[in-house]
């Protein structure tokens, strides 16, 4: 192609990055996270279609625009370090490996970047984000909660404050389970995104996935989450086991998501199968996970499907 098809390119994807970025910073809490789940995207396309040598000064050039505009070296450092290499990296490996395989190099370069950002931040800081203070978040979930606890009476007052801590214990053990979920959504949905773009142009798609009615994870998982379960009883059980604890729990959150991902496709398979428009399904999956009662039923949906193959039953068809 040419250069100035190629310049164009460069231009267009380094100003989605730094406004993405831009816009992740700025925008209210509930428009951070979905905003931050594309951020690679645009470095993805642009290695992917003109190389890593210009990914990379795209990179550069977003990281020094960010500093220069909120005056912050760490917002900088964060926007290389976290995004913007593995947006790259993400980019190089979708140029070289398909399918599943480019999937896991993906999640595997997406945590290595956001591992290392926090490495940093705890280096320059003192603040180790994997393991926080926990006393210093009760605080701050405490004050959020403030008025409903005001509203009760001193024994269940008591009672409200010590479920929030024991919620706050259990949020700081499952971090690392969440950094990973958070990095496999990121890297799925960036590369879809990026496919999609690709199909636009005329050029192949660069990744793949089945219809989402149609996934389903190995058996062998519900192994996992038995694993986890006897390894968080026996580290709530005896003294000095606080590391088994905390594998059993990140192991139990890690596979009741994906039970939950499992029961999600079984959801958007019998919409399709009871003539539901797709826009209906989409919006549906999009909002169920979001009611607190939806998660448990939505696990067990899944655990029934990998036992038993629910959709199998009534016989697949391409929802």
């Amino acid at each position: 192609m040419s250069s100035g098809s190629a310049a164009k390119d460069w231009f267009f994807c380094t100003a989605a990055s730094f406004v993405l970025f831009v816009l992740g910073v700025m925008a209210p809490a509930m428009m951070t996270m979905p905003l931050m789940l594309v951020y690679p995207f645009p470095m993805i396309f642009l290695t992917f279609a003109r190389g890593v040598r210009v990914g990379a000064f795209s990179c550069v050039t977003v990281a020094v625009a960010v500093f220069v505009g909120f005056h912050s070296t760490a917002l900088a450092v964060v926007c290389f370090v976290a995004w913007g290499i593995p947006g790259v990296l993400l980019g190089f490996v979708a140029g070289r490996v398909k399918g599943a395989e480019a999937l896991l190099l993906g999640i595997a370069c997406s945590l290595a970047g956001k591992l290392a950002a926090m490495a940093l931040m705890w280096a320059a800081t003192g603040v180790n984000m994997m393991a926080p203070d926990t006393a210093e978040m009760e605080r701050a979930v405490t004050t959020a909660w403030m008025p409903m606890l005001e509203s009760l009476s001193g024994g269940e007052a008591a009672k409200a404050k010590e479920g929030l801590s024991r919620i706050v214990d259990y949020l700081v053990t499952i971090i690392p389970s969440v950094v990973i979920i958070f990095s496999s959504a990121e890297v799925l949905l960036s590369y879809s995104l990026a496919s999609k773009f690709f199909a636009r142009r005329g050029n192949a798609e660069l990744f793949r996935l089945p219809p989402f009615g149609a996934w389903s994870f190995p058996k062998n998982i519900i192994v996992a989450l038995v694993v986890g379960f006897i390894c968080e009883k026996i580290g709530n059980r005896y003294e000095g086991m606080g590391v088994l604890r905390q594998v059993g729990a990140n192991l139990g959150a890690l596979t009741w998501t994906l039970f939950a991902v499992q029961g999600l496709a079984v959801l958007y398979f019998f919409m399709g199968r009871f003539g539901f428009p797709k826009i209906a399904r989409v919006v549906i999956i999009v909002l169920a996970p979001l009611v607190p009662v939806m998660g448990g039923i939505l696990s067990i949906l899944g655990i029934a499907d990998i036992g038993i193959d629910l959709r199998k039953r009534v016989g697949r068809k391409k929802p």
